[in-house]
């Protein structure tokens, strides 16, 4: 009986299937790398803004109570968050992976003081939730990073 030879079968060879798979390897590890070095550096682009928007958030407490007058903080509108009195405003923006619940308007009174309140920032890395949790008495907020599942 005669041997038959294989050799006009169609179909890949196993060093043809070695490479493709190692060259899908090879592009699956560098998009997850590239991905995970993204997410990483916008969180800490969110975090920067969230450092800068305290240091302003303080600067406006200083400036309401030695003017002696009430300011006005807006944010959503614009991407961005305004701090504005008689004499002084500061822009700050707002990062394009971040964006509010809604919009918020709050009025810091003479003494630095705003009424207690919770806002409510989305971020697309994660996706991440930022609640900003504002103490009436003292002024001042906290601001925690929860991952949604």
């Amino acid at each position: 009986m005669a041997r038959k030879h294989f050799n006009d079968r169609a179909g890949f060879t196993l060093i043809e299937m070695v490479v493709v798979l190692g060259l899908t390897c090879l592009l699956l590890g560098i998009g997850t790398f590239g991905a995970r070095h993204i997410a990483q550096r916008t969180t800490k682009i969110e975090a920067a803004f969230f450092s800068e928007l305290k240091e302003n958030w303080q600067v406006a407490q200083f400036k309401a109570r030695q003017a002696n007058e009430p300011l006005l903080i807006k944010m959503g509108k614009e991407q961005s968050v305004l701090f504005q009195c008689r004499d002084w405003h500061q822009r700050i923006k707002v990062p394009t992976t971040l964006a509010l619940a809604r919009n918020y308007e709050l009025k810091m009174t003479t003494k630095g003081n705003v009424r207690p309140m919770t806002i409510i920032w989305y971020s697309d890395v994660g996706p991440a939730e930022y609640r900003q949790t504002v103490q009436m008495g003292w002024g001042i907020y906290r601001v925690d990073r929860k991952v949604q599942d």
